[in-house]
């Protein structure tokens, strides 16, 4: 990330199609190992791709999700009799807890997979087979060693441990941040996902499906998860695609090698590979994007018309304020909202941001000189009437709002 940075948008852009494509492509290999039909995955992750694509972000969780992918994969290669596959996830998990906190839905998958082996039944659609005493051993040991791993970072075991601090100790967080707030099927996204699983539902109704106990804890995991928190959503479309591949299955015709057009796959790929080059968007393309989005017009004005640097800004306006101004300018907040919570923080910007009564008292508490918000924002309004407050710069998305230095507002 820090190398595609250097190199600019592009570089970030590249990055990001880049993460994209290989959790599209593990995503459909996964679904070809279970389902056992190239073109009937292919299609699935096709149908479920717009679903996952809400996360689609160069965040660290991009990394994260590839590694839940591989994680998924060498299981099932374990569940084909290929137990070499078990070996790559110890040193995988040594990578995965310096990267992003997702490592630990990858222990749970591996100790669900060893649990539903401990019993074997047959209770209509729903099956578990039980585990030999082999199999058994070879998951515990794999399971203790990816342990041993998640223990191996900068900061001893307290990484290991932060998933579950996340869960219980930021409240504030999780209950303000958007991509932790539950998928609303008003919007165009929820509206696909509710026909996603409905289409399920018609596939149960019309032919009856059969569910290993570990794939059914895992799909009825992930459909709680993606209503309950949007991040999660491609937790959800993991789970989900190679069901949907092995129903779409039935009606397609597994491929043949005999029957395959390798001139015809070459030209289909060459084809591709053009149109990724001709519609990649260039430099002055990716800065209109960014432009719609983040203060880009008030930035430069800060550049030619430096401010007080005790500055108040909006919460998505910090990481690009980190990145277009450096470190010298220090934001009041930015994306990372876990270690804003921890100091109080966060609490104060909600209560600033959504007008508390308290909001001006609170800027005094920072010493605040200057405000950069969103134009359309209650704050916005709220210091356009304020003595003291005056309005230096203003453009369709952003404000700038500077008081002498020296003055405070009464807050009432």
């Amino acid at each position: 990330m820090a190398l595609a940075a250097h190199a600019g948008l592009v570089g970030l852009a590249a990055l990001l199609m880049g993460l994209v494509a290989v959790v599209t492509g593990l995503l459909y290999h996964y679904a070809y190992l279970r389902s056992g039909n190239a073109k009937a995955a292919c299609l699935a992750t096709g149908i479920l791709l717009p679903v996952g694509a809400a996360v689609f972000s160069l965040r660290p969780q991009m990394l994260g999700y590839s590694f839940l992918l591989l994680t998924l994969v060498c299981l099932e290669h374990f569940r084909q009799g290929r137990t070499r596959w078990l070996w790559v996830l110890p040193p995988l998990f040594l990578v995965w807890v310096n990267t992003h906190g997702t490592f630990a839905f990858g222990l749970v998958l591996i100790g669900l997979e060893w649990a539903s082996g401990l019993v074997s039944f047959r209770i209509g659609g729903l099956t578990a087979e039980r585990w030999t005493e082999k199999q058994r051993l070879q998951l515990s040991v794999t399971f203790l060693l990816c342990l041993i791993a998640v223990c191996v970072t900068p900061y001893g075991s307290e990484l290991a441990a932060y998933p579950v601090q996340m869960a219980t100790a930021q409240p504030v967080n999780i209950a303000s941040i958007q991509e932790w707030q539950p998928v609303s099927f008003g919007l165009a996204l929820g509206k696909y996902l509710l026909g996603v699983l409905l289409l399920l539902f018609l596939g149960h109704v019309v032919f009856p499906l059969k569910y290993r106990l570990q794939e059914l804890a895992m799909l009825l995991f992930g459909v709680y998860a993606a209503c309950v928190h949007v991040r999660f959503i491609l937790i959800f479309v993991m789970f989900l695609a190679p069901i949907l591949a092995g129903i779409l299955a039935r009606w397609i015709r597994p491929y043949d090698p005999a029957r395959d057009r390798y001139f015809l796959n070459l030209a289909v790929i060459l084809l591709a590979v053009v149109s990724l080059a001709r519609f990649f968007p260039g430099r002055a393309e990716l800065g209109r994007v960014v432009a719609k989005d983040y203060p880009v017009g008030a930035v430069e004005y800060l550049r030619q018309h430096p401010q007080p640097t005790r500055m108040f800004n909006e919460y998505g306006y910090g990481g690009y304020l980190i990145w277009q101004l450096g470190p010298e300018r220090k934001v009041f907040i930015d994306g990372r909202a876990d270690l804003y919570e921890y100091s109080g923080v966060l609490t104060d910007y909600l209560r600033i941001a959504n007008l508390d009564r308290d909001a001006l008292s609170l800027l005094n508490k920072y010493s605040v000189q200057s405000c950069l918000v969103d134009r359309a924002s209650p704050l916005a309004t709220l210091l356009s009437v304020s003595p003291g407050w005056k309005q230096v710069y203003s453009d369709s998305l952003s404000a700038i709002f500077v008081r002498p230095s020296g003055t405070t507002d009464s807050g009432n």
